[in-house]
């Protein structure tokens, strides 16, 4: 686990896992090396969205009623995670990209770009922290689909990528090689 980068993947915390931060939550990470590893929560919405909050940190108030997520535990700038390569600071995957430069966001949020997500806050782990707690059995792994990644499904996001974990337990434990995306089609 160690050598291979899990950037652009998400960890699904177990059920196990009962951490107030981190209990049923989806995170997306977009940095992960040697000297340990970041992301952000992503199916955990904060009360506020970024209307009520843009005059504070713009000195004028952008009309956009969306919500803004809880990233994780670390205090850190409020960033916007988008399908938009123009306004990247960031390359995580060829579909998904961040920003956290203030005037790059300003525009995203006038702009209202979509899909998007905004995000106050961030977890992050030290050298070997992540791979310790995946080797518990903390975290599932999954690979960070942007389908995912912009969830604004009815459905729990956590439910749904917890069957997903458990569909290809299943089928390692019974050694099936390739299975349906919805097995009750089969």
């Amino acid at each position: 686990m160690a050598s291979s980068s899990l950037k652009n993947h998400f960890l699904v915390a177990q059920e196990e896992l009962t951490d107030s931060n981190f209990g049923r939550s989806v995170v997306f990470i977009f940095e992960h090396g040697p000297e340990g590893a970041a992301g952000v929560v992503i199916n955990k919405p904060s009360k506020l969205t970024i209307e009520e909050l843009s005059d504070k940190i713009y000195s004028s108030k952008i009309e956009w009623d969306k919500p803004i997520l809880i990233g994780g535990p670390v205090s850190g700038p409020l960033l916007v995670v988008h399908q938009d390569p123009d306004w990247a600071d960031d390359e995580i995957s060829q579909e998904v990209f961040r920003t956290v430069d203030p005037d790059k966001i300003r525009h995203i949020l006038e702009s209202q770009l979509e899909p998007s997500v905004l995000i106050a806050n961030y977890a992050g782990w030290g050298p070997n922290q992540l791979e310790s707690e995946i080797e518990e059995g903390s975290w599932a792994i999954l690979e960070a689909l942007p389908r995912f990644v912009f969830w604004n499904e009815v459905k729990d996001l956590w439910d749904v990528l917890m069957a997903e974990c458990n569909v290809r337990i299943l089928s390692r434990v019974l050694k099936i090689r390739r299975s349906p995306n919805d097995p009750t089609t089969n």
